[in-house]
């Protein structure tokens, strides 16, 4: 009865982490990095579970259970600092090699040295789970000291990233368990697929600031920040994005420093900061954006150019044309015949 409810679960899961996929590609934008390893981590989820399903080599299993770790662990690293560890990246090429070695010595066991290959595999994962939890245990501590401290983002964004940090603790000590005690193998496996099934439900109801496009947000860094003397992350993309700031005709990095109830000078640096844009240019790149979103909406067809520049916040045909050229290529009247 077990075995049967266990492979429901198998199919759920590749079905579940396929559609999780195809809407990931859809509403995640940037930053590219986190949309890659979240692809990865979704990815060795559907091998994983289709490869029990359709029980394929053991190799697959093996490498995407790995993979579904190490790669949880990277985007916990990535959400707190916003770029790539390298002693981690190193201990994931470490980790891939010493699987792939297990995969090898596996043609060896029927050999006289059976109990010697058997003992090595099994030693050579228990090392390889031991170091992926050492190092996962290092960032673990980082990001609950940060979210313990007081921070700008809502109880549901931290909500979700403890949440995160759970489910992969949980995952490694299911795989510990799976690797030393044999005997429980098939509630490891149970357990292991209800985890990816909250995995894959945890991407889905993922907060929408992490599809915002432009921000490069180190959450590590920003949870420590206090609202007396910096940007509030949260608001600044609920005003400039959400509520579309940029298509004034006014803006100013002064009038939305104002908004946020902050300084002009620290608003600039947060831009610059986190987009590696000028404060200008923000806004310019998005009103093109929000531009080509007019263009191809049906109900703006008939608008002319100059109505369309000036829906965008553009004050002129040719500041339109200059930033058009620059941002996407080609001039504004190509992309209304390409509509047409």
């Amino acid at each position: 009865m077990l075995e049967i409810y266990q492979s429901h679960l198998y199919f759920v899961n590749s079905l579940i982490s396929s559609i999780v996929m195809i809407e990931l590609a859809i509403n995640f934008k940037k930053p590219i990095l986190l949309k890659s390893l979240i692809f990865v981590f979704l990815t060795s989820i559907l091998i994983h579970n289709i490869s029990y399903l359709l029980n394929l080599n053991a190799f697959l299993r093996e490498i995407s259970r790995s993979i579904i770790m190490l790669s949880s662990i990277h985007i916990i690293y990535l959400l707190y600092d916003f770029r790539l560890n390298k002693k981690l990246v190193l201990i994931t090429i470490l980790s891939l090699l010493l699987i792939i070695f297990n995969s090898y010595t596996e043609r060896f066991l029927d050999h006289d040295q059976h109990d010697a290959i058997f003992w090595l595999r099994r030693v050579i994962r228990l090392v390889n789970t031991l170091g992926i939890l050492t190092i996962f245990v290092i960032f673990y501590l980082k990001m609950i000291k940060s979210l313990d401290n007081k921070n700008l983002y809502s109880n549901k964004i931290k909500k979700w990233i403890k949440i995160t940090i759970i489910l992969v603790t949980v995952a490694i000590f299911n795989n510990l368990s799976f690797i030393l005690l044999p005997s429980i193998s098939d509630i490891a496996k149970l357990i292991s697929s209800f985890i990816h099934l909250t995995c894959c439900f945890l991407v889905i109801y993922r907060p929408p600031f992490l599809n915002r496009t432009e921000l490069s947000i180190s959450l590590g860094r920003t949870f420590r920040k206090t609202q007396e003397n910096e940007v509030n992350s949260d608001e600044f993309i609920r005003e400039f994005f959400t509520n579309t700031y940029f298509v004034n005709k006014d803006t100013s990095v002064e009038d939305l420093a104002l908004k946020l109830k902050v300084a002009p000078n620290k608003l600039s640096d947060f831009v610059h900061e986190t987009t590696k844009m000028n404060f200008t240019d923000l806004v310019n790149k998005n009103r093109i954006e929000f531009y080509v979103n007019l263009v191809s909406n049906k109900d703006y067809q008939h608008y002319s150019i100059e109505g369309l520049a000036e829906l965008a916040g553009f004050g002129s045909r040719q500041s339109l044309y200059r930033n058009f050229k620059r941002y996407h290529g080609g001039s504004p009247s190509d992309l209304i015949r390409l509509y047409k």
